[in-house]
């Protein structure tokens, strides 16, 4: 049986554990669960620090900071896990144009963690390619190659939106391109 003790009422008195030791710990150990302890105290201090700095941000306008705060709520990163939350930041950041955060919208629509219209996660994902996301662009491709996401199979706009993401730079598309998503499309 492991027996904690407070740290306020740890003692070393012979039969009795270091501060922050528990029954049978080595004082090296106890040792390392009270700097574990102080460093979790620094890194949420850290964190609310960092989110007040985010919001700062966003009130300078800031579309990226607004993604940021997003990416906390959807990950529960420094604040408690809200996908409502985090789609209306990667709402307010697509309204400013960020690519990056109209596939966000797109990826919680499509996760279902949000409740959205049927082929909702694929219009914001043509709206993140319109804007040069080239991640939406494949994502379209294999939607369109597979028949998901509401779209009927559909080879010739899958190779399409490959030729896109492959002309704006992404290396990815070239495998696509030759395997055809695995074999469900052939060129």
């Amino acid at each position: 049986m492991v027996v904690l003790v407070p740290l306020a009422a740890a003692s070393t008195a012979p039969g009795n554990p270091a501060r922050g030791q528990t029954l049978g710990d080595s004082p090296e150990t106890a040792e390392l669960l009270v700097r574990s302890k102080e460093a979790l105290s620094r890194a949420n201090a850290a964190c609310g620090e960092s989110t007040n700095l985010l919001q700062k941000a966003v009130a300078l306008g800031s579309s990226q900071a607004m993604v940021e705060l997003g990416a906390r709520y959807q990950n529960g990163w420094c604040v408690a896990e809200d996908y409502p939350t985090a789609m209306q930041w990667y709402k307010a950041a697509a309204a400013k144009g960020s690519a990056e955060a109209m596939v966000q919208v797109s990826f919680l629509y499509g996760m279902g963690v949000v409740h959205g219209a049927p082929g909702e996660a694929l219009r914001w994902e043509i709206q993140a390619a319109d804007h040069g996301s080239r991640v939406a662009m494949i994502s379209i491709a294999r939607a369109y190659a597979v028949g998901a996401e509401g779209v009927a199979k559909d080879c010739d706009t899958a190779r399409f939106w490959l030729e896109k993401a492959l002309s704006a730079g992404d290396v990815v598309a070239q495998s696509h391109l030759h395997d055809g998503f695995g074999g469900a499309c052939r060129w």
